[in-house]
């Protein structure tokens, strides 16, 4: 019969010659709580499955230990969400940094829609690159462009540059329209 890990005692593996003696007994209760403790602790060394219950100091550390505090737009303080997301995807963007790909992913985890268009895509000077941000705000603060710049700076290869970010920006409002047609006819009949 297999047991799971936490319901393991080593009272279970002793040979039945030793099980009666009371000092015996003694030791492998008090070993049996130390390992009990210990084995409780197995689940927290899980950390990477588990990046989605992980607190913000571990997020941090771990951030680090992906290098992806090394550049500006890292902040300790950003949303709990976005830090999951650039653990999480932190090898593929370290795969493919230098790449649009990269660049877009990165300033999707931080919640922009963007497209890049290289130089031969729009005509522009060789090696440069433009960035369409699609915003659901009116206007784009300048913190956010500048982390925006940051970002696109981290993640963008070295020897191409940014022309320009051009933002989209679609703001919604109701448009009330109102019809009316009124028509008179008037017939007279007159009598006979």
């Amino acid at each position: 019969m297999s047991k799971e890990i936490y319901d393991f005692s080593l009272a279970d593996l002793l040979p039945g010659s030793i099980t009666g003696d009371e000092s015996m007994s003694l030791i492998i209760s008090a070993l049996d709580s130390q390992i009990s403790a210990f084995v409780q602790e197995i689940n927290r060394l899980m950390i990477y499955p588990s990046i989605d219950t992980q607190p913000h100091d571990v997020l941090n550390i771990l951030a680090w230990q992906f290098n992806l505090t090394s550049f500006d737009g890292w902040n300790t303080s950003m949303p709990i969400e976005q830090k999951r997301e650039f653990i999480k995807n932190a090898l593929e963007l370290h795969r493919y940094k230098g790449t649009r790909w990269a660049v877009e992913k990165a300033l999707e985890i931080i919640g922009h829609n963007t497209e890049l268009y290289e130089w031969f895509e729009y005509s522009g000077e060789p090696y440069h690159f433009r960035v369409i941000v699609d915003s659901e705000s009116a206007v784009l603060t300048a913190e956010e462009l500048q982390k925006l710049t940051s970002y696109i700076s981290a993640f963008k290869n070295i020897r191409s540059h940014m022309d320009t970010i051009e933002v989209n920006s679609v703001v919604s409002s109701p448009i009330y329209i109102a019809a009316a047609l009124y028509d008179v006819d008037t017939t007279i009949v007159w009598p006979e």
